[in-house]
């Protein structure tokens, strides 16, 4: 398994860090730009401000270096020959481990580095201000470290389920473009949908995001439904499509 593992990394590697890079590269330099146009207590707002149109976009950047993959080994019938010499699900299991891997380093490394940034390269423009109340106020304000780092974390987790759903719809629809905008689609359907019906503290954005609603509205649960409603989404495909319309991995 490991070495399926490192095979399939070294699949991925080059657009895989290209996308590091480059995100890394635009979100510091968003972060240390945009803020001064707004007023701001600490220097962590600069982070909150300068990520805010990736966090809107992360879905596309997350599937896009790394959905491509399966989809082409389908395409040119590699995955026939593979089938043929290791075990198709064991196969299939090592190269979501890959890009599970992947996902997880396109949205962690850029937020850690440009949360480094926004702390040491950016000043508070009006520290006097007042700060809009915060759902993690004392960690925010004591360290924002701290903060910074488990947000890049569960993001990073995040980035995973939505690398999924393009994985799963890499398995089975032989429509590049589906695979590569479909999990952006949901994110954005999935936001609309919440936020008409009232309910846009168990919205995905809101999960990933959490300055995105007032503090007021923000529970536990917050953090649990918009992932939860992912997954049960991407497993929902992936039984239609296997059970219901027999599509296979391997044609």
């Amino acid at each position: 398994m490991k070495r399926l593992i490192n095979l399939e990394m070294k699949k991925i590697k080059y657009p895989l860090f290209t996308t590091i890079i480059f995100c890394s590269i635009a979100l510091s330099i968003l972060t240390c730009t945009l803020y001064s146009a707004w007023s701001t207590s600490y220097k962590i707002d600069a982070w909150e401000i300068g990520t805010e149109l990736f966090d809107f976009i992360f879905p596309i950047v997350v599937v896009l270096p790394l959905s491509w993959s399966l989809y082409s080994e389908r395409k040119n019938n590699y995955i026939s020959y593979v089938s043929a010499r290791v075990f198709l699900p064991r196969y299939l299991f090592a190269k979501w481990i890959a890009q599970a891997i992947g996902a997880f380093l396109i949205l962690f490394i850029p937020n850690i580095i440009s949360a480094f940034s926004a702390l040491i390269l950016t000043t508070p423009t009006n520290p006097s201000a007042m700060q809009i109340a915060h759902i993690f106020q004392t960690v925010y304000e004591k360290t924002p470290l701290l903060y910074a780092v488990v947000l890049s974390i569960w993001r990073g987790f995040i980035g995973i389920l939505i690398m999924s759903m393009g994985y799963v719809l890499s398995m089975y629809i032989d429509n590049i473009f589906i695979i590569m905008t479909g999990p952006f689609v949901y994110y954005i359907v999935e936001n609309f949908v919440l936020s008409v019906i009232g309910m846009p503290a168990y919205r995905l954005t809101t999960a990933y995001r959490p300055i995105s609603v007032s503090a007021k509205v923000i529970t536990a649960s917050s953090f649990i439904v918009g992932p939860l409603l992912l997954i049960i989404f991407i497993c929902s495909i992936g039984l239609v499509e296997s059970k219901v319309k027999k599509t296979k991995v391997r044609e």
